[in-house]
């Protein structure tokens, strides 16, 4: 169990170790503490976010396009 453990806590550490080079290669915007890489993830989570959200409403807009030229001089009653 303690092997499962150190396996699962080096994982994690090598993940935090490439955000925090990431971090840093991006110039430390909020200083170069370990507090300061906290708001710097979150702003990567949030323009993600609305990057999720602007891809998810042009396919959106296309699907409603696409039924409207589809629909288009039919008369639905």
């Amino acid at each position: 169990m303690d092997q499962l453990i150190q396996a699962i806590l080096k994982g994690w550490q090598v993940i935090y170790d490439a955000f925090w080079e990431a971090y840093l290669q991006e110039g430390a915007p909020y200083g170069q503490t370990h507090d300061g890489m906290i708001p710097w993830m979150q702003d990567l989570a949030h323009h993600e976010e609305e990057m999720q959200n602007a891809e998810e409403t042009a396919i959106w807009q296309k699907e409603l396009a696409d039924l409207r030229a589809k629909l288009k001089g039919q008369d639905l009653r």
